[in-house]
């Protein structure tokens, strides 16, 4: 089983695939950039949420309504948003005993093939959260005012970029290794 601590959340290097992947490569990384920059502003949004349910509940004595609803759509959004993250960083749970006994072309083969299964699964997923976004844009939460859809996008935002992620995954597989010095 391999698994490794991921890097620093800002330190990730990218991956060069050469001039004719250049956009798809920069665009993707923007996207993921931007992505954790999301999510850096949301840890701080739940922070702030956190802080003032504490105060409300503890100091004031009128517990706010819609906080503890508020801090799970928001972890959601973490959660799919980080999935994506994950992939492009390699970083969620393998299993590759039997894997690393192959040579390395077998190896590269797997690693393909595991991008490709992961990225149709998410891609099935991605659909069902889109059918799911449009039967719930016109219903409500109990305590908070915004359609459902939008909590629900979530798993929608965060599958489209795995898929993403696991096609740059595959085409890094299939590109020839860069010559040294070219």
């Amino acid at each position: 089983m391999s698994l490794r601590a991921p890097p620093f959340f800002f330190t990730a290097a990218p991956l060069h695939l050469g001039g004719d992947s250049l956009i798809f490569e920069k665009t993707l990384g923007f996207l993921n950039s931007v992505t954790r920059a999301v999510m850096v502003a949301l840890i701080l949004c739940m922070s702030l949420v956190l802080l003032l349910q504490i105060t409300s509940r503890f100091v004031v004595f009128m517990p706010l309504s819609w906080s503890q609803e508020l801090l799970q759509y928001l972890n959601m959004w973490l959660v799919f948003l980080g999935a994506a993250v994950a992939v492009k960083e390699g970083a969620h749970i393998k299993i590759d005993l039997m894997v690393e006994r192959f040579p390395v072309g077998v190896k590269k083969g797997f690693r393909i093939l595991s991008s490709a299964v992961s990225a149709a699964l998410v891609s099935f997923i991605a659909y069902q959260a889109f059918v799911l976004v449009g039967k719930t844009m016109d219903k409500t939460t109990g305590s908070f005012p915004l359609p459902v859809a939008y909590f629900y996008m979530s798993l929608l935002a965060g599958c489209c970029l795995m898929v993403l992620n696991y096609f740059f995954l595959i085409y890094a597989e299939l590109r020839p290794p860069k010559e040294k010095g070219a």
